[in-house]
């Protein structure tokens, strides 16, 4: 079962108030220890027509990694992240709904690996 994890008012992934921004809307799904965003990417974040910018595929990615983190609540934490690396399989659309995953792979004291994706759209 998936439960909705709270928004920021400012974020520009997530916050519901930043007209500018992303308003990606995320779920924790404990059961399957992931974190899911789904929205739809504005053409105005366009890096090519109809193509979705690199460095907005990349925010989507970071803020799945931190909400990774946030499973078991912890909202009112400051998570950073310290070095991502990207593959880019394929161009994302825009336009079109995308489903962005989150999970932490490995805890070792302060230190968590993480790896997001985006995945094909499904309902949380």
């Amino acid at each position: 079962m998936a439960d909705r994890q709270p928004s920021s008012r400012t974020c520009f992934v997530c916050g519901r108030e930043n007209a500018g921004g992303l308003r990606a809307r995320w779920w924790s799904d404990r059961g399957a220890g992931e974190a899911r965003g789904e929205l739809s990417i504005p053409e105005r974040f366009n890096g090519f027509p109809g193509v979705v910018h690199g460095g907005i595929v990349a925010a989507l990615l970071d803020e799945a990694m931190v909400r990774s983190a946030l499973l078991g609540g912890g909202f009112e934490d400051l998570i950073v992240t310290a070095r991502m690396e990207v593959t880019y399989l394929a161009p994302v659309p825009t336009g079109t709904a995308v489903t962005v995953v989150g999970r932490t792979l490995r805890r070792g004291g302060r230190r968590r690996r993480r790896s997001g994706k985006k995945a094909p759209r499904q309902r949380c």
